[in-house]
Formats: C-alpha cells, sequence, structure tokens
C-alpha cells in the first residue's frame, strides 16, 4: 500500500525521467472534496515499481485540482497510459468523468485508445455535463529550473505553488520561450533572483512540445502574488499567456519504502 503524507514532492530529484499532469477545473468551490477522492482511489490503486510519487494540489479558490506524478521510466509511464484502470487514469475518474469521454490523441498522434499510445502518451480534455473540465493526463519532463536566493533555508517548506500552463506549436519553440523568458527576467531584474519568499520555479515542456508549464514554490501566497504582479504580468504581456492560479500542496503518496524526497 502506498503511504499518504503531507511532505511536499521534490521537483528536481535525478531519479524522475518524466512526469505526468492532471488537471480538472470544476463548476463549484468543492477542491478540497474532489482531492479527498482522487487521493482515495490512488490509495486503492496498483502501485507500479517505477512510480514514485503521486502529488495533489488544490487552487487558493477551490475550483481546480492538480495532479502531479513523478515517474522513474517513461515507458512504465506509456503504460500506465494505455491501462484505462490504472493510475494514471485514476486522476480523470475523480471527478467523474470517463476516460472514453475526453480522451483524444495529442497533436500528431494516433488515436488514443489503450492500444495506439506511443511514447508521448495521451491526453485527455474535455467538459463533463457536471461542468468538471479536465486536462491531460499530459506527459512532461523539467527543462529549466531556476532557484531564488533570498530564502538561505537549506530545506524550506513550500506553502503556495503558482501555476501557469502556456500552449506551443512545437518542442523547439516551447524551450527557446522558455529561455527567452528567463532572460527578459534576468534583464528586468537581475540574475540573482533575490525575491522574497522565493524557492524556485520549475519549468516543464511537454513530451510532445505542445505546453509549457510553469510550477513554482514560495513560502507564502502573499510573495507569491506580490511577485507575479511586479515581474511576471508584466514579462508576460510581451510573450502573452497569463501567471495561472495558486494552488497549495494537499497530499503527496509514494510507494512502500519510497520518499516523496
Amino acid at each position: 500500500m502506498p503511504v499518504v503524507s503531507d511532505a511536499r514532492p521534490t521537483f528536481g530529484r535525478l531519479d524522475v525521467d518524466a512526469v505526468v499532469v492532471t488537471t480538472a477545473s470544476l463548476p463549484n468551490q468543492n477542491a478540497e472534496n474532489v482531492a479527498e477522492t482522487v487521493v482515495a482511489r490512488w490509495n486503492t490503486s496498483d502501485w507500479p515499481r517505477e512510480l514514485l510519487s503521486l502529488s495533489c494540489f488544490v487552487s487558493g479558490d477551490g475550483t481546480s485540482v492538480l495532479t502531479y506524478a513523478q515517474w522513474a521510466a517513461e515507458n512504465a509511464l506509456v503504460e500506465s497510459l494505455r491501462d484505462a484502470a490504472g493510475v494514471s487514469w485514476a486522476g480523470v475518474s475523480w471527478a467523474g468523468v470517463s476516460r472514453a469521454s475526453v480522451s483524444r490523441a495529442l497533436p500528431g498522434r494516433v488515436d488514443g485508445d489503450a492500444s495506439g499510445v506511443d511514447a508521448s502518451g495521451v491526453e485527455a480534455s474535455g467538459v463533463e455535463a457536471s461542468g468538471v473540465e479536465i486536462t491531460g493526463p499530459t506527459p512532461f519532463r523539467i527543462y529549466r529550473t531556476v532557484r531564488g536566493s533570498a530564502v538561505t533555508d537549506e530545506d524550506p517548506l513550500p506553502e503556495s505553488f503558482p501555476v501557469a500552463f502556456f500552449t506551443m506549436p512545437d518542442h523547439e519553440t516551447a524551450t527557446r520561450w522558455v529561455d527567452g523568458l528567463l532572460s527578459a527576467e534576468e534583464e528586468s531584474e537581475g540574475d540573482e533572483r533575490a525575491y522574497p519568499g522565493a524557492i524556485a520555479a520549475n519549468f516543464h515542456v511537454s513530451i510532445d512540445g505542445t505546453r509549457v508549464l510553469v510550477l513554482s514554490e514560495w513560502l507564502s501566497d502573499e510573495a507569491a502574488s506580490a511577485h507575479i504582479a511586479a515581474v511576471w504580468e508584466p514579462i508576460l504581456e510581451r510573450f502573452g499567456g497569463d501567471a495561472g492560479a495558486l494552488y497549495r500542496h494537499y497530499a503527496t503518496l509514494t510507494g512502500p519504502g519510497q520518499s516523496g524526497r
């Protein structure tokens, strides 16, 4: 049985090959209830050996849930996406959404049935009659991580997780966009990134190159919000997109004998 804890995941751990991210936008402010269902379903799912951790986050306004799964091997991740009853699709069924109702192939891929998933997996995106909108599961890798210099604790505890997604045409464009965004930040603010409360920003690119995920770690919502308003909103006016939403950690599950860190 997996172990449930409030330990935050370590996003830069070296034994992670790829991650899978799913989000659910909810018509009501019941993210806590949905998150509880997510964790319960994960807790009863088969736990593949290559699955290192499963983490669940809820948005500050209670209208969104994000799940983040760390895998030691991409091929095992793909096998999980092929299995409609597997742990990767538990993240779709938690909101009462069936895989068949929302699954679609990623751009340039074959239709996303269980036999047609290639190395990039499949992505789900749809709206149920209940008003729940699911995006994912989407496979990503971390492309770059930048760390703040103002937080000097050896092992700081993040309480706020700003999350933003951006659509891209291909992998090369996605990595250039991330590089350009960070260069613009350094030109404006300097490369020390001595922002009060900033721990790290983790820039992910989807395996097929069509999405960028920025998932940051902050000591507080207040510090994160102030930084976004002062630094990132002006930069995003040039680069396109919006700053996303603030999430907080709900729970992390790890396999027997494993650690989320």
